[in-house]
C-alpha cells in the first residue's frame, strides 16, 4: 500500500507531511471480502452506527440501512430537525414499518449537535466541518469516522474510479463515464456530482464502474478508501472556511492517493504544481501513473521529458490529444474537435481519455466519445444567442481559478469581446490574477451582489476594460445586455458562491438560462430578468 511506502519517505516530503499525521486503522469495519464480485452481501456487518445529519447524504444512508437491516445492530441519527425526524418516521410508516418492527435499534436525536454514546462507526455528511463540536464529539464516541463514499466502497469495493481537484471534477467525471459507456463499458457517475454512492451500489450491475466525484469535504473523512484508479486535477485555493487553511485543503485532496494498491493507477494534471509534486512522489515509489502534460504545459510530454512509460499531452505538431500507455502512443482527436471550450477542458479530456484507455476502451472509441461529449450544465454551458451575442452559463465557477479559466476560454483570437458577470457571496480570495485575465479578454466587467464592492475596487485598478458596480444579479444581467454588441460573449462566471441571492449555484445558473430564454422569446431585458428570478425560486 502507498501509505506504508510513504512512511519510509523523509519528513520533508509533501506526502509524508500529510499522511504521517493521519489516523490509520488497519481493521475493516465492514467485511468486504464477500463483495468482490459486486452486489450487496448481508454478511457485511457494521455494528453500532451513528449518522451526523440526515439531509441528502444522511437520508440515502438511512434508507439503505432500513433496506439492509441485517448489516447493523443499531442506528443513531444526530442533528435532526423536527421536520427531518417526522419525515423519517413517515417514510417508515408508509412502508408499514415502525421503530419497534426494525431488526435494529433506531434512535433519532432532534437538534442535538453533539454525539453521545459508543459506536463502531460514525458517518459524517460533507456539510459538517471537522472543527465543529458535532464532528469532534463523533470522533470521540466512535471507533472510526468515515464519509458516505467510503461506506459505499466498503460494501461494494470493485471498479471504482475516484476524481478530485479544485475545478473540473464534474466535467471530468461525466466525461469518463461518457467515454466508457460509448465504448460499451458500463459506468455511472456518483458522489459529489449529485448521486449518493450508497444508492448506486444497490443499482449497479456486477461489471459496472462507479465514477466518483469526490470533494475535499468527503476526502477529509476517508480512512481506507482505495479506488482502482485515482484522478487528481489541479489544486488551487478554495474552501478556506471549511478547512481553515490552504494547506489543510490541499492535504484533504491528496488523500485520494492514501491507500493506493500496488497495481492501482494514478492520473494527474502535471501542469499544476501541487498535483505535479504528488506525481513525483508517486513515481518515486513506482506507483503506476500517467502525468497529463508537464510543468511546462500541455504541449509537453512526461515520456519525452523524463522517460515515463505513460504520458498524456497535446502533440505540438498535429495538435491532437495523445496518450502514451506502456510506451505506445495513441493519437486521438484534434483539440478543435472538442465541444467543450478552453485549455482547462483539454486537460480534462486528456485525464478522461487516459482513464478510458487504461480501463479497456480502444482509441477509436475514445476519439468518438471525445468528439460527442458536450459540457455539463452550469460548466461553460452555451445557452443561446440573441442578436449576435452569445451567452455562456458558468455558474459552477465559485472560485477565482475557475473564473480565470472561463475568461481565458475566449482567447486572443477573438479579441476583447467578453462581458463578464462576477459576484455573489464573497470567498475572500485574491483577485489579481482574475483582473489580469480580464485585461486580456474582457471589454466589460460587471460586479454585483455581496462581493460587488470588493470586486469593483479590484477591477477598477485596471483600465483595459470598463467596470460597472451593480446592486444584484438581476441588475447585472440587464446591464450586460446594454453593454453588448453583435459578436460579443456574455459570460456568467461569478468567482463567488451563490448564497447571497440563491440557495445554490444551480439556481443561479438556472436564472441566467431563464433570462436568456426570455430574451430569445422577445422580452425586454428587465422583464426577462424579473421572470428569471421568479423561476429561480423553484430550483434547489
Amino acid at each position: 500500500m502507498l501509505f506504508r511506502q510513504l512512511q519510509k519517505i523523509t519528513k520533508k516530503s509533501l506526502f509524508a507531511t500529510l499522511f504521517l499525521n493521519l489516523r490509520y486503522n488497519q481493521g475493516m469495519t465492514a467485511n468486504v471480502a464477500n463483495n468482490k464480485l459486486g452486489g450487496i452481501s448481508e454478511s457485511c456487518s457494521f455494528g453500532d452506527v451513528c449518522l451526523l445529519g440526515c439531509k441528502v447524504t444522511g437520508r440515502a444512508i438511512f434508507e439503505y440501512f432500513v433496506s439492509h437491516a441485517k448489516q447493523l445492530n443499531s442506528l443513531a441519527i444526530f442533528g435532526l430537525s423536527a421536520g427531518d425526524a417526522a419525515d423519517l418516521e413517515g417514510w417508515l410508516k408508509d412502508r408499514n414499518l415502525s421503530q419497534d418492527k426494525l431488526p435494529f435499534k433506531l434512535a433519532l436525536y432532534v437538534g442535538e449537535q453533539e454525539v453521545h454514546g459508543n459506536y463502531d462507526l460514525a458517518i459524517a455528511s460533507p456539510g459538517i466541518p471537522y472543527h465543529t463540536p458535532f464532528y469532534q464529539s463523533a470522533l470521540k464516541c466512535a471507533k472510526e469516522l468515515i464519509c458516505e463514499p467510503e461506506l459505499a466502497w466498503r460494501i461494494s469495493p470493485e471498479r471504482w474510479i475516484g476524481v478530485t481537484g479544485t475545478n473540473g471534477k464534474t466535467t471530468t467525471t461525466s466525461l469518463i463515464a461518457h467515454l466508457l459507456n460509448e465504448a460499451g463499458i458500463k459506468a455511472r457517475t456518483v458522489g459529489n456530482i449529485g448521486n449518493p454512492c450508497i444508492e448506486a451500489i444497490v443499482k449497479r450491475s456486477a461489471d459496472e464502474y462507479l465514477i466518483a466525484e469526490l470533494s475535499s469535504y468527503q476526502l477529509y473523512s476517508t480512512v481506507q478508501f482505495a479506488p482502482d484508479t485515482s484522478v487528481l486535477l489541479g489544486i488551487t485555493p478554495d474552501h478556506f472556511s471549511w478547512h481553515g487553511s490552504y494547506e489543510a485543503y490541499e492535504q484533504a485532496k491528496l488523500k485520494i492517493f492514501a491507500n493506493l494498491a500496488a497495481e492501482s493507477l494514478a492520473v494527474v494534471d502535471a501542469t499544476n504544481e501541487p498535483a505535479c509534486a504528488a506525481l513525483r512522489t508517486l513515481r518515486a515509489n513506482n506507483q503506476p501513473s500517467i502525468g497529463v502534460g508537464t510543468c511546462e504545459g500541455l504541449y509537453h510530454s512526461m515520456a519525452a521529458q523524463c522517460g515515463a512509460q505513460n504520458a498524456a499531452y497535446v502533440s505540438p505538431d498535429s495538435h491532437t490529444l495523445t496518450v502514451v500507455l506502456d510506451k505506445k502512443p495513441h493519437e486521438l482527436c484534434h483539440i478543435a474537435d472538442l465541444k467543450i471550450r478552453g485549455p482547462h477542458n483539454i486537460t480534462n479530456a486528456l485525464l478522461a481519455a487516459s482513464v478510458a484507455l487504461h480501463v479497456g476502451a480502444n482509441p477509436k472509441q475514445v476519439t468518438q466519445g471525445l468528439q460527442s461529449f458536450s459540457a455539463p450544465e452550469h460548466r461553460l454551458e452555451p445557452c443561446g444567442e440573441v442578436d449576435g451575442v452569445r451567452f455562456y452559463n458558468d455558474s459552477k465557477a465559485t472560485n477565482t481559478d475557475a473564473a480565470i479559466k472561463a475568461v481565458e476560454s475566449f482567447g486572443d483570437d477573438e479579441g476583447r469581446k467578453v462581458i463578464a458577470l462576477f459576484g455573489g457571496s464573497d470567498k475572500g480570495t485574491e483577485l489579481d490574477e482574475l483582473v489580469t485575465a480580464c485585461s486580456r479578454n474582457c471589454k466589460t466587467v460587471l460586479c454585483y451582489g455581496e462581493a460587488g464592492e470588493r470586486l469593483y475596487k479590484a477591477f477598477s485598478t485596471c483600465d483595459a476594460f470598463e467596470v460597472l458596480p451593480l446592486k444584484d444579479f438581476s441588475e447585472a444581467c440587464v446591464a450586460a445586455v446594454a453593454a453588448s454588441a453583435e459578436g460579443d460573449t456574455i459570460l456568467l462566471s461569478p468567482a463567488c458562491a451563490s448564497f447571497d441571492e440563491f440557495p445554490c449555484f444551480e439556481a443561479r445558473g438556472g436564472a441566467f438560462k431563464e433570462f436568456v430564454a426570455g430574451l430569445r422569446a422577445g422580452l425586454r431585458p428587465r422583464e426577462a430578468a424579473e421572470k428569471a428570478m421568479l423561476a429561480a425560486k423553484e430550483l434547489c
